[in-house]
């Protein structure tokens, strides 16, 4: 994780996110109306100014108890989804990570088992039908992306 130190307090990043904004992608902060929330809003801002952001942002206000119990389950299983995610992704190397939507290297066949495992963990927690879902595809791919973006794999 990247920790932006601000006035009020810390954001953590992660490269995925840090990469995401750096594409201008839409930033969404959930805000209660309280002091805790609006801190929060408030130091997310200064961060996305400070880094250059373009992306539009957007607060939202939600008010839970106004919420049918479908959407509120609904969200609830988004939550452990994303939590499942956040935990199968942490397992990555950083050199195995894209940059700028590329791969940087072709994985070894221990790394290419290990990233079809994050692969499916993701894909049955997010309920999703992914391809490269073994490591044999899935190294395939990262070398046919790795030579569509470079040309040829460096020996």
């Amino acid at each position: 994780m990247m920790n932006s130190q601000l006035n009020s307090g810390v954001i953590s990043t992660t490269p995925q996110i840090d990469s995401l904004l750096a594409y201008g992608s839409p930033v969404a902060i959930g805000v209660s109306g309280g002091k805790d929330s609006s801190a929060v809003a408030a130091a997310t801002l200064d961060h996305l100014d400070r880094i250059g952001h373009c992306g539009p942002r957007v607060l939202i206000h939600i008010a839970p108890q106004l919420l049918s119990w479908n959407t509120r389950s609904a969200i609830d299983s988004a939550k452990r989804a994303a939590k499942v995610r956040q935990e199968a992704e942490r397992i990555i190397p950083k050199h195995l990570l894209y940059t700028k939507g590329w791969p940087t290297c072709v994985p070894s066949e221990g790394e290419s088992r290990m990233l079809a495992e994050v692969r499916r963990r993701v894909a049955e927690a997010v309920g999703l039908d992914v391809n490269f879902a073994d490591a044999e595809s899935l190294q395939e791919r990262y070398r046919a992306l790795y030579v569509a973006k470079h040309g040829s794999i460096a020996a």
